[in-house]
């Protein structure tokens, strides 16, 4: 293999050895007369994947994302046992200092023939490596910047919003749980360039481009002043994690004091730039521009315009946002509109995603319950279970919501 999986060489040859490892495992298992290629993904494959020396033991914090390609038609059985050797290989190599997950997935050359413009795609094209067999990433097409869709910027926020509130309900390391969270800060920049067709591919090139942008479109007027900053520093971690370093940088750039807590610090401003980005990109999607900072009433009208003109993109997540609303009143007269929207999917997802507002909404205790319930019907969900039988329980929720607020 010579590429670097990593900018720092020791760093790199140690996760260098998990691939390795990996790739045989995969070939041992599924058997190399049905592979055609194996390709390493994410900042892994892109060379720069994120670890920290800990005691002189490596611990590697980057996921570890392989798509295996094959010709067998049966391709789609190979997806369960995909899943199945990728529980397997976490766990095993969790022993060894592998602090995220190895995620193994199954295409076929059909497949990646028809991939559509997306930031995902362009990013696999153009820097996602072959590790083991054939070129297949000949297959897939390379579009231009301007053809990724909008909506699929919009998604990442998305996805990085529920992720962030999600992650508040996790036992987690603490430098793990510092790299989850440049992961949702940087991932705004991703989300921004590729939205305003500015897309840089590489982690490294993107501050400077976030600061000619966020100038040339004046973004102060809806995102913090220093959030070039931040991203410049969340980068630099990203690459290259070290705590201290990254606090000290924290503190002289929120001018922190040395009582405060500055993880907590960091999860309030990363919940503020992950909305704010989201409302700028949403406002523009929508031709609904407002320059003033929207007050809760315009963000409900908003989410409620989005999901009506979008519905096929719709995974209710965007209503994560109303996690930023510090009013009990407000937030009750939102979950109240979510309520109308009568169909079954908008009415459980987007009520109970939004529950999950940890610091700014209910009390500690709640919250876990709401945690709880949502896990409870994300499993039922994958199950297939009748969206008439969530309903009628939702509603039952909604009765506990109800009276946890006439309490309060």
């Amino acid at each position: 293999m010579d590429f670097k999986c990593a900018e720092d060489e020791k760093k790199s040859e140690t996760i260098k050895e998990f691939v390795k490892e990996i790739s045989y495992y995969i070939l041992d298992t599924i058997g190399e007369k049905k592979i055609k290629s194996i390709i390493l993904t994410g900042s892994t494959g892109r060379g720069e994947a994120s670890a920290i020396n800990i005691n002189g033991e490596i611990k590697i914090l980057s996921d570890f994302d392989f798509m295996v390609v094959t010709s067998n038609i049966k391709w789609s059985k190979l997806r369960n046992v995909c899943k199945v050797l990728s529980k397997d290989l976490t766990n095993k190599m969790k022993t060894r200092g592998l602090l995220s997950h190895i995620c193994i997935t199954a295409t076929t050359p059909f497949f990646l023939k028809i991939l559509k413009p997306s930031i995902r795609n362009n990013e696999f094209k153009k820097l996602d490596k072959v590790v083991w067999g054939e070129d297949s990433l000949r297959h897939v097409r390379f579009f231009k910047t301007e053809k990724i869709p909008k909506m699929d910027a919009i998604e990442l926020i998305n996805n990085r919003m529920a992720e962030h509130l999600e992650n508040q309900f996790q036992n987690n390391e603490l430098y793990f749980s510092y790299y989850l969270n440049s992961k949702y800060v940087i991932d705004t920049a991703r989300s921004l360039l590729a939205f305003e067709n500015q897309f840089k591919y590489k982690y490294s090139e993107r501050p400077q481009q976030i600061n000619i942008l966020f100038k040339k479109l004046n973004l102060n007027i809806f995102l913090p002043m220093n959030y070039p900053k931040f991203i410049e520093i969340w980068t630099k971690f990203k690459l290259n994690p070290d705590i201290e370093e990254i606090e000290k940088r924290y503190i002289e750039l929120k001018n922190l004091g040395k009582n405060d807590d500055i993880f907590q610090s960091m999860c309030r401003d990363t919940s503020e730039i992950l909305l704010k980005v989201w409302l700028y990109e949403v406002t523009d999607l929508l031709k609904e521009k407002k320059v003033e900072y929207p007050e809760s009433e315009y963000i409900k009208y908003l989410i409620k315009k989005y999901v009506n003109s979008n519905t096929n993109f719709l995974k209710a997540l965007i209503v994560s946002t109303l996690f930023f609303l510090d009013n009990r009143k407000e937030i009750h007269n939102a979950f109240y509109m979510i309520k109308q929207m009568k169909h079954p999917k908008i009415l459980i997802n987007a009520s109970l995603i939004s529950l999950l507002s940890y610091q700014y909404t209910l009390d500690k205790e709640f919250l876990l319950l709401s945690y709880k319930f949502i896990s409870c019907f994300d499993k039922k969900v994958k199950k297939n279970i009748n969206w008439e039988y969530l309903a009628k329980k939702t509603v039952e929720w909604w009765g506990k919501i109800e009276s946890y607020y006439v309490k309060a």
